[in-house]
């Protein structure tokens, strides 16, 4: 439906702009545009269960289309209302574009044995990123980066360890500003005073820096590490780009979620943050793709050679090993891996800084917490695969910290 309405408006629209067009043309290509509007009143992508109340409504007598457009000032409190009322039972939420349906938790693991021939978590995602004009949509249809991610980077996850570690290490040199000030070991038994006095004593030791930022970047950098590898990235340029590519996506969402679907393809393309997607994509592109190339050209190479290379670790390579058909291009490698980081930069720094936050809310954790880390790398010689495991406190700490922050709250 949505796409018979995106084919017919842009027919229309077509019609209009042609200089060729006659009135009784243009009668018709209006007449075709309000038929759409007037149909985008009642229609949404989604369904809409029986068993499942609207929340939202402020009359049982209200048009769906109101309610729709309330949930763009009001969102957060219909969903909290919807929850209230029906806490173990499923309600719906109704967006401009989308229906939702709620579900409460006891259904997680009966959703966990739904095939995805019925309910396909990554075309969901899609649509709320609006794919077909952010370019997550060539995600579709491919099982690669699953198997790339899932299969070969989770299991692997321990080994990165060490490498995390050292590019952290060359982000606290690249990133983070220098303080002139001393820094001051804490006490274990000094929990009465604050994470400042404790750290930093006197006022003239501090030093100003962009918190957010700072985090977003080591978050890059380790993502860049996992993904392209060293020395790739060390790009400065692929850093910043990253970062920008996902912020101008969830900017084209919002913004768009605001209109009906009839009028994606003109809104789309009167957005700059959408031409933005596309000139960072490109760019992006065009500094990954010799990468790839240089190393298909390798194995290549060898396999002709019938001799064995050095493949190195990274999400990169596990693309290239275990793409077929057109997903071994280079250029498709490559977009694919632009939107794969989606969901590792922003969420992941997000909940990093949630929980130096509530360290410095809560100094009386600090002593305990870095006693129990500095045991941990005395036991296994520094930051190893095996020292994670080895802390239930910082990991307890940190779950506590996204249950009262959740993500997107």
């Amino acid at each position: 439906m949505e796409q018979a309405m995106t084919d017919v408006y842009n027919f229309a629209v077509a019609k209009l702009s042609s200089t060729n067009t006659n009135t009784y043309a243009c009668g018709i290509a209006l007449a075709l545009i309000a038929v759409l509007a007037l149909r985008n009143l009642t229609y949404t992508r989604g369904v809409k269960l029986p068993e499942a109340p609207i929340v939202g409504a402020k009359w049982w007598w209200e048009p769906l289309f109101i309610t729709k457009y309330r949930y763009n000032t009001n969102g957060w409190q219909i969903i909290y209302d919807g929850y209230t009322k029906y806490k173990d039972s499923p309600f719906t939420v109704v967006r401009p574009e989308s229906i939702i349906t709620v579900l409460p938790k006891k259904y997680v693991h009966e959703l966990r044995n739904v095939p995805e021939s019925k309910l396909y978590s990554f075309q969901a995602l899609a649509d709320d990123l609006v794919g077909r004009y952010s370019g997550i949509d060539i995600m579709l249809g491919s099982e690669l980066n699953f198997h790339a991610v899932q299969n070969k980077l989770t299991p692997r996850i321990g080994a990165f360890t060490e490498v995390v570690k050292e590019e952290l290490d060359f982000a606290m040199e690249k990133d983070f500003p220098k303080c002139t000030g001393i820094l001051h070991s804490l006490n274990a038994r000094s929990t009465t005073k604050s994470f400042r006095e404790l750290i930093f004593p006197s006022p003239d030791q501090w030093v100003e820096a962009d918190f957010n930022t700072i985090i977003l970047k080591i978050v890059s950098r380790i993502t860049l590490r996992t993904f392209v590898g060293h020395p790739l990235c060390r790009n400065e340029e692929l850093l910043r780009l990253n970062c920008q590519i996902v912020e101008q996506i969830f900017t084209t969402m919002v913004i768009m979620r605001l209109f009906p679907l009839f009028l994606h393809p003109l809104i789309a393309r009167l957005l700059p943050p959408y031409w933005k997607i596309q000139r960072i994509k490109d760019r992006i592109v065009a500094i990954v793709v010799p990468m790839i190339r240089e190393r298909q050209r390798l194995q290549s190479t060898a396999s002709d050679e019938k001799s064995d290379i050095d493949k190195p670790e990274d999400v990169i390579q596990w693309y290239i090993d275990l793409a077929k058909g057109e997903e071994n291009d280079p250029e498709n490698i490559a977009t694919r891996y632009t939107y794969a980081i989606l969901g590792s930069l922003f969420s992941v720094s997000g909940a990093i800084k949630d929980t130096l936050y509530e360290i410095c809310a809560h100094p009386e954790y600090v002593a305990p917490l870095r006693e129990e880390i500095r045991a941990a790398m005395e036991e296994d010689g520094g930051w190893k695969k095996t020292t994670p495991g080895k802390l239930p406190k910082l990991d307890s700490f940190m779950r506590e910290t996204q249950r009262m922050n959740p993500p997107g709250a």
